[in-house]
């Protein structure tokens, strides 16, 4: 399962993290993180760089139409949670 996030402060870290370790364990293999969603792009790229992924972005868009992406881990502030999740939900992603 390949995942994105959107969202890149210190909870989509520790997100990442732990994606990053149960991708590395069974039964876990095909899980990885993919692309992340910042509000600054530099902020986006940095993480995206950190965690050795292919994409930084700040448009969820990204995110949702990439078809590549199975499921969204949603860490934007508390605010747009609901509006976060039912844009996923709406483009065919688990959340």
């Amino acid at each position: 399962m390949r995942i994105g996030i959107i969202g890149s402060g210190s909870i989509a870290v520790e997100h990442a993290r732990t994606v990053k370790e149960m991708g590395a364990t069974e039964p876990w293999r095909d899980l990885a993180l993919e692309a992340v969603v910042g509000r600054r792009a530099e902020e986006a790229e940095a993480f995206a760089r950190e965690f050795g992924r292919r994409l930084g972005a700040t448009h969820p868009e990204a995110i949702l139409a990439d078809d590549t992406i199975d499921a969204v881990i949603v860490c934007s502030p508390t605010d747009l949670h609901a509006s976060h999740t039912e844009q996923a939900l709406r483009a065919g992603k688990h959340v």
